[in-house]
């Protein structure tokens, strides 16, 4: 009898290491696939529009792809992001020192634009520096609590981690924009 339900315990250990061995190995055959413009031009409001999709990707990539995976990737995406926000007459990214110090950090600071550019695309190409600031640093924090370990010590992260969790992260950005 004991015998007997040592091995059904068995078995049942088996099966569930089978199913998520079977879910990680699918989970990584839906990798996402970025493709990242070459040799591109952003100078007139027609070429924003023409790699509006292109820049909407790349967010979503450099958003969930983990820090040290794909790397070449990501900098390629990362580096057509920023060029792409830096010159786009429309979008407005609020980068403040007081309301978002962690954007010092280069991989949290791409993270932050993703979010700005996602949020821009999703609202009609309207500008909401409360709105966008506070769901970028949400996300931002988000990113970094999943890379932390690779990303290492950020200026004031652990401030902001704490506002995240006390619920009181909006109303600080609020009181600094």
């Amino acid at each position: 009898m004991v015998r007997s339900l040592y091995i059904k315990q068995y078995i049942f250990m088996k099966t569930i290491k089978l199913i998520l061995v079977s879910l990680i190995l699918a989970s990584t055959g839906f990798a996402q696939v970025l493709t990242v413009p070459k040799q591109y031009t952003l100078n007139t409001e027609s070429d924003f529009d023409k790699y509006e999709h292109d820049v909407i990707e790349c967010a979503k990539f450099l958003m969930t792809t983990l820090v040290n995976q794909q790397t070449a990737l990501r900098n390629e995406a990362a580096k057509f992001l920023t060029e792409y926000v830096s010159k786009s007459p429309t979008i407005k990214v609020e980068l403040n020192q007081k309301a978002t110090p962690f954007v010092s950090n280069p991989e949290l600071l791409t993270v932050y634009l993703a979010s700005w550019v996602k949020s821009y695309a999703a609202q009609n190409h309207i500008n909401n520096k409360e709105e966008f600031t506070i769901r970028a640093a949400n996300e931002t924090l988000n990113y970094y609590t999943a890379n932390k370990s690779k990303i290492g010590k950020v200026t004031d992260i652990k401030k902001f981690l704490q506002l995240q969790a006390d619920g009181k992260l909006e109303n600080h950005i609020k009181s600094h924009l």
